[in-house]
């Protein structure tokens, strides 16, 4: 067991993915808890902030290799910042590519909170697992360049490689007041 500090940390190296593939965010100026027990591999209580995105700061990730042998990195983590900044790592790194670019037209400002949860194995990261959620904090966003622009957004985006869902978001809309449910399904 070992405290880390100021380290950089390639989660999911570029030499894993395939040429075509966008790559995953390098956490920089990370510190936490570094666990190597016989077989496992573990970061705990980290905090970090992802490289191309210094106002996006990881305020909490956990992440585990329970066995080196037959490698899947699993990785849980809170992160806070405006929400351009999250939406702008969802939809350049492989996030956007596994949730079918869902997210790729939204416009929004103020800030943000995501959690997500990544199961990536490594020899074959391209079946990597993705869930994910964003607490909207009063946001004004537009989710597609033909559809009006919601007010003060307040609720719960989810999303996983299998397509996002919206829950209990309420907003200002055309002059009203709305309460938005509903999600999508990829291929759908």
């Amino acid at each position: 067991t070992a405290q880390v500090s100021g380290a950089t940390l390639a989660y999911v190296p570029r030499s894993l993915q395939s040429a075509d593939s966008r790559p995953w965010p390098v956490a920089t100026r990370l510190s936490g808890e570094l666990v190597i027990d016989r077989q496992s591999l573990k970061v705990r209580g980290a905090r970090a902030s992802l490289a191309g995105s210094p106002a996006l700061q990881i305020t909490r990730a956990d992440a585990v290799i329970a066995d080196l042998a037959n490698s899947v990195v699993a990785v849980d983590l809170e992160a806070r910042g405006p929400l351009p900044e999250l939406l702008g790592f969802a939809n350049s790194s492989p996030v956007g590519e596994l949730t079918d670019q869902a997210l790729a037209r939204v416009v929004a400002t103020g800030p943000a909170e995501l959690r997500l949860k990544l199961e990536v194995p490594v020899d074959a990261v391209d079946r990597t697992r993705v869930q994910g959620s964003v607490q909207l904090q009063g946001n004004d966003l537009q989710i597609a360049p033909d559809l009006p622009r919601l007010a003060r957004a307040r609720g719960m985006v989810g999303f996983t490689e299998g397509g996002f869902s919206v829950t209990g978001v309420q907003a200002g809309m055309l002059g009203g007041e709305v309460r938005i449910d509903g999600g999508s399904q990829a291929g759908a």
